[in-house]
């Protein structure tokens, strides 16, 4: 039991820097774990279910979520629907999206870097 505590104040304590490291930027890290899971997909999009189950969030806070990202003031992602299945939704990144995941990324691996002996690229 010991152990697994030790675990989750140390992953709160990594949360809490990388919220903080992204204190300043109009993103959440919710929404930078949108824009990472989107970034790592083929041709940078994914279905909005996959998206919801990889971030963690709720059907309805997902909404809010992409819907807030998709907005003009933003538009950090599209919304396109799947030829396949068309009651099916991607979330695809735009360039607004690559730009703010790049220095998203270059942030929250500074905030990594110390809990971490090897190296962060900066594709991870």
């Amino acid at each position: 039991m010991m152990n697994w505590l030790a675990l989750t104040k140390r992953y709160q304590k990594i949360e809490t820097d990388l919220v903080q490291c992204l204190a300043d930027s109009p993103y959440t890290l919710k929404d930078f774990y949108v824009l990472y899971f989107l970034g790592q997909a083929a041709d940078h999009k994914l279905r909005l279910s996959d998206l919801q189950v990889g971030v963690g969030l709720s059907q309805s806070a997902m909404s809010r979520l992409i819907q807030r990202l998709e907005a003009s003031g933003c538009g950090a992602i599209q919304r396109t629907a799947c030829a396949q299945d068309k009651r099916g939704v991607y979330i695809q990144l735009t360039s607004i999206g690559e730009a703010a995941l790049r220095d998203l990324t270059q942030q929250s691996n500074q905030a990594l870097a110390p809990y971490f002996k090897a190296e962060i690229s900066a594709n991870d």
